[in-house]
């Protein structure tokens, strides 16, 4: 990674104005031309179009929080170190910080190896102002797309602003959504270029039975969940199979089936790869990369668990239409599963009114890992969950909490 020159680029090019500015979770943004954006969990990802295959280019925007009272180096060096423990760190650049009046924007490369995606670069950029601050996360890999990106990726992290009001709550009456019939079922399809839980992407009734979470002989089976960019809400999910194949963030070809093929199939890094557990290692193979490392299995209060390095891994189950019933709350998001079969999701304010347009409600059908959420007037959208405990499910890689 040349942090030098990406270091230099930054002081050069200093913090350009908002032309056309987006907004996401009370963040704002400019998305340059010919470029697209789509959610995942709480988070916006922005990327360029025509990436190569195999190429990873990505901007992810998170919403705002509230900031501490530290200063804003201090707070950008804990919430970056808490999401760099997770992963290891191979080289670091220069923090930069720029102050404009009430505002700080603190920008640093680094060039990280993690589970997930093997080794690639990131620019951390966050941003403090009147008591708030949000996060941008750049992402690029391998290493040689870095030069042909990072004039197009400073500008949109330099440009992000926090939103200056919060928007009106808007009152809505509670949901009169009719039951879903017995003869509802999950759709399918061939969505390859999507990823579980996105608008559009549809299981494609495929797959290898997914075996309940459990450790067999001190061996992982199932879905289990571990922390994802150390913030403590974002979650990444592995599937273990008794064939010795895991494999990260898995693509569903139905409520209980894991599509191993279509996982292989889809476009870039696919996290699919043999795993063999030996005493006290294990060795997983994914993507051109293999790590061996510490692993150890246990119990607690919470139930078992096994552990690769630092990291915990804890059983995912499916969520059933009892467990999933009751309100559940992100920051900044609330989904709200009524028994009648219907359901209210949508982005709220902090006195809990939803935020003006955020909105939907419509029916829902639980089918294994995964929900179908049928929105009034909108398509179906196809969303993994999974519980993992009573008061804590995951719902497309983030956790969410009962009220």
């Amino acid at each position: 990674m040349h942090v030098l020159s990406l270091f230099s680029l930054i002081v050069a090019l200093g913090v350009p104005t908002i032309v056309g500015a987006q907004e996401h979770g009370g963040v704002r943004y400019t998305l340059p031309h010919n470029w697209r954006e789509t959610a995942q969990g709480n988070d916006k990802l922005l990327i360029p179009n025509g990436l190569r295959q195999g190429e990873v280019v990505v901007v992810i925007v998170q919403p705002a929080e509230a900031a501490s009272a530290e200063p804003a180096a201090r707070q950008f060096e804990t919430v970056v170190g808490a999401i760099n423990s997770e992963v290891k760190v191979l080289g670091s650049g220069t923090r930069n910080a720029t102050a404009r009046g009430s505002v700080t924007l603190l920008m640093q490369p680094f060039e990280i190896d993690a589970a997930e995606i093997g080794r690639h670069s990131r620019l951390y950029a966050m941003i403090v102002e009147s008591g708030r601050r949000a996060l941008a996360i750049a992402v690029f890999k391998p290493e040689g797309i870095l030069a042909r990106y990072e004039k197009l990726v400073l500008p949109v992290l330099q440009s992000i602003r926090l939103a200056t009001a919060s928007p009106a709550p808007l009152v809505t009456p509670a949901p009169s959504v009719a039951r879903p019939q017995a003869g509802d079922a999950t759709p399918t399809g061939n969505t390859p270029d999507l990823h579980p839980g996105m608008p559009g992407w549809l299981p494609s009734g495929r797959g290898i039975p997914i075996p309940a979470a459990r450790l067999i002989d001190g061996k992982p089976q199932g879905l289990w969940w571990t922390t994802s960019y150390g913030a403590g809400n974002g979650v990444m999910t592995f599937v273990f199979l008794p064939n010795g194949i895991h494999a990260s963030n898995p693509r569903y070809g139905g409520g209980n089936l894991f599509d191993m093929d279509g996982q292989r199939r889809q476009p870039g890094a696919n996290g699919v790869g043999p795993f063999t557990i030996a005493g006290s290692r294990i060795t997983r193979e994914y993507d051109g990369h293999r790590s061996t490392d510490a692993y150890a299995t246990g119990s607690d209060g919470s139930g078992p668990f096994f552990k690769i390095g630092a990291a915990t891994y804890r059983p995912v189950t499916a969520p059933t239409r009892e467990t999933l019933v009751g309100t559940w709350r992100s920051p900044g998001t609330k989904y709200a599963f009524h028994s009648n079969g219907s359901y209210e999701m949508g982005q709220v304010t902090p006195g809990d009114g939803w935020v003006a347009g955020s909105r939907t409600a419509g029916g829902y059908l639980v089918d294994g890992h995964l929900v179908v959420l049928r929105p009034q007037g909108a398509a179906v959208t196809v969303v993994p969950m999974g519980v993992v405990s009573r008061d804590l499910i995951v719902i497309h890689g983030l956790f969410y909490k009962r009220s």
